[in-house]
């Protein structure tokens, strides 16, 4: 088995923390909102459905500092007061032991499975650190955590999402090079599309999350990735009768799967309370190459919130 190998990208922030005033090392821990003390409890600030009341574990969950870095300030009989990096002070259970931070927590690794230690707390900070940085893709291994980020990100002035850093990503295949292209929805769909053609075996891409997380949108920028990395294929495509393709055709079917979201979307999305364009029902798309060419496309809808017609939720819409 091949060993684990770290990624070689330096991070762009400091991985340690110092005091200012001594210079020292701080050495920070996990802020742990289920830990406060009841004084200290705030409610939460998203709207939440039906009036539901919220438990102690739904507050902590949607407190500010969730897992934030933090310092022990003071330590008593009665309590333990910390203070997070913007000077927040809480009180805490006294003789609770925290979960300290590690250089690589500071850091932001491309891929959680590099962190020494693996927990709720090293997760969600990593992302925390990452989506700051308006780095809004990171591994998991094999599965890619995405984080919408409500703007346009544009690196060198250039989107994310242009052809040029597309290019990049399939340029990858054929490259020496030791150092991989950070993680991005080209990568699994450059994954999916080169094992398809080297192995010929169906391959799936599967997007989950919930409303508001961008699903719709990573769905699109994949068929994008795909029908460009197809129609660079240097193979010639062939029709059922093995007659060759004209190029005004093929690119034609790629525009044609590319724009058949819309026309769904205009029948099947409803506004939310976190949505303003949610998607309300499944997708199931099949998209079929020969010789790595996009030669059709199936989409199958599932699911579709039909009590919506009928009955809303206050601050919703219908179809």
């Amino acid at each position: 088995m091949a060993n684990k190998k770290k990624s070689s990208r330096k991070s762009k922030g400091s991985s340690k923390a110092v005091d200012l005033i001594t210079g020292k090392e701080k050495v920070e821990y996990f802020l742990d909102p289920s830990l406060l003390l009841p004084t200290e409890t705030k409610a939460p600030r998203t709207p939440k459905r039906g009036g539901a009341t919220n438990n102690a574990e739904s507050v902590a969950l949607q407190h500010p500092h969730l897992f934030s870095p933090c310092t022990i300030v003071k330590s008593s009989v009665s309590h333990m007061l910390t203070k997070t990096k913007d000077g927040s002070l809480y009180r805490i259970i006294p003789g609770t032991n925290l979960t300290k931070l590690t250089q690589e927590d500071r850091m932001g690794m491309e891929d959680v499975l590099n962190l020494p230690i693996i927990s709720e707390q090293a997760l969600l900070h990593t992302l925390r650190v990452r989506y700051h940085r308006d780095e809004i893709y990171t591994n998991a291994g094999p599965i890619l955590i995405s984080i919408n980020p409500y703007k346009t990100i544009l690196k060198h002035n250039t989107s994310i999402y242009s052809e040029s850093n597309m290019m990049q990503y399939r340029k990858q295949v054929s490259s020496s090079k030791s150092s991989t292209p950070p993680p991005h929805l080209f990568s699994i769909a450059d994954r999916a599309y080169n094992a398809l053609q080297e192995k010929s075996i169906n391959q799936s891409i599967i997007i989950s999350g919930e409303s508001g997380a961008g699903k719709t949108e990573a769905t699109k920028i994949i068929m994008q990735y795909l029908a460009k990395s197809s129609s660079s294929s240097p193979s010639i495509p062939y029709d059922s009768e093995g007659g060759e393709v004209p190029q005004d055709q093929e690119k034609k079917l790629e525009e044609q799967v590319l724009a058949s979201n819309p026309l769904l979307e205009s029948f099947g999305n409803a506004r939310t309370l976190r949505n303003d364009n949610s998607s309300r029902f499944g997708k199931f798309i099949q998209i079929k190459f020969q010789q790595g060419h996009i030669a059709g496309a199936t989409i199958r809808n599932y699911l579709l919130e039909k009590t919506r017609i009928v009955q809303q939720i206050e601050g919703e819409r219908n179809y």
